[in-house]
Formats: C-alpha cells, sequence, structure tokens
C-alpha cells in the first residue's frame, strides 16, 4: 500500500478507484436471479428528462434535491426520476 500524500498509509485508496461500470449505464442484477438479463442503458440526460410526460429540459434540475417539470408540473427527487427514466428504457429494449 503507499501513502496518500499528507495521510496515513493506504487512504485514499479505495476512495480513487472508479468502479469499472461506473458511468455505464449498465444496471447490476443481484446474485440468484436466474435468467435475468443484463440491458444497456444511455443513463444521458435522465435526470434532466421528466419521467411522467418525457420532456427534456435542462431548467427541470433544480437542485440536488430536486427537480421539477417546467412543462407538467410534476416534482421528484433528480435520482428517484432519473431512475424511473432508465428503468423505462430498460423495459422498452427489452
Amino acid at each position: 500500500m503507499g501513502r496518500h500524500p499528507g495521510g496515513r498509509l493506504g487512504a485514499g485508496l479505495l476512495r480513487d478507484q472508479a468502479h469499472p461500470y461506473q458511468g455505464t449505464g449498465l444496471q447490476l442484477i443481484p446474485a440468484g436471479n436466474p435468467g435475468a438479463v443484463a440491458v444497456h442503458v444511455d443513463p444521458a440526460y435522465a435526470s434532466r428528462t421528466c419521467a411522467e410526460c418525457g420532456r427534456i429540459d435542462e431548467a427541470n434540475r433544480l437542485s440536488q434535491a430536486w427537480s421539477a417539470c417546467r412543462s407538467c408540473g410534476f416534482v421528484d427527487h433528480p435520482d428517484r426520476n432519473g431512475s424511473c427514466n432508465i428503468r423505462a428504457q430498460a423495459r422498452e429494449l427489452w
């Protein structure tokens, strides 16, 4: 193990390593799910797309904690909204 600059032995080693699937849009399937299929979904604009009406607008994402559709008024947490959009895309592909 190496030393992290200005820190203790091994500090920051795991933090600096990205998950191999990070940013690829791959959904990881839990073990014990026989016959499960992984579907590649493009995560681009997932949190900016309204999960209700499908409108894509940068202004939909108000902050880290809130997204509100400018078209239909749907309000949700951006992570939940994005995950609903990714799930919908995966269902369309499957």
